[in-house]
């Protein structure tokens, strides 16, 4: 529960840890596959069949992430006041 007019700093360090999480997903996961994808030697619908369904569940985890990162931000923003 948010309790107004306390510390923003857990709210800061939460949502930086957060976005960290982002980035994580990103490099370790959605690059490579996208280098997979780019040297793809059979056909683009064989390709693409084979690297969608991850990509995609991995590219919905990081929105998820990145939004909660954001909320946490703001939130610690919000009680700065």
């Amino acid at each position: 529960m948010v309790c107004w007019g306390e510390s923003p700093r857990p709210w800061v360090i939460a949502g930086l840890a957060l976005y960290i999480g982002v980035l994580v997903v990103t490099l370790v996961i959605n690059v490579p596959l996208n280098g997979a994808l780019e040297a793809g030697a059979d056909s683009a619908a064989t390709v693409r069949s084979a690297f969608e369904d991850s990509w995609v569940h991995w590219n919905h985890v990081r929105s998820v992430v990145a939004t909660a990162s954001f909320a946490c931000l703001v939130v610690g923003l919000l009680n700065d006041r």
